[in-house]
């Protein structure tokens, strides 16, 4: 039976948000571990950079990323996981991107 006051659903989808996050979470983390600076500290230091301005999100970006997977018919999340974490990624620069052009001194509180 359907819940006629709206809870069912803000329940289903906040278990499929923290689900989600915590996949982004995951993986992230994996993908950050797993890269190398391949000799040059310059990258290095960016991708540090980077991910450290990326943690502690709300990673609503990579979860609406699995959320349109799932509408669109792929019932496993791991076939979004790429997807999902290089739609974070990309927020994050962008955001940095828009930071500079604003000459704004911090971001999340890191300089």
């Amino acid at each position: 039976m359907r819940d006629m006051d709206g809870n069912g659903e803000a329940r289903a989808f906040l278990k499929f948000y923290e689900t989600a996050r915590s996949r982004l979470e995951r993986g992230l983390d994996g993908w950050c571990a797993g890269r190398t600076a391949d000799g040059n500290p310059l990258i290095q230091t960016g991708r540090e950079r980077l991910f450290a301005m990326n943690a502690g999100g709300k990673r609503l970006r990579g979860t609406l990323a699995y959320l349109g997977c799932r509408l669109a018919g792929m019932e496993e999340l791991s076939r979004a996981d790429a997807l999902a974490q290089a739609w974070e990624l990309f927020q994050t620069a962008i955001l940095v991107h828009d930071d500079i052009i604003d000459h704004a001194p911090l971001r999340r509180g890191i300089e």
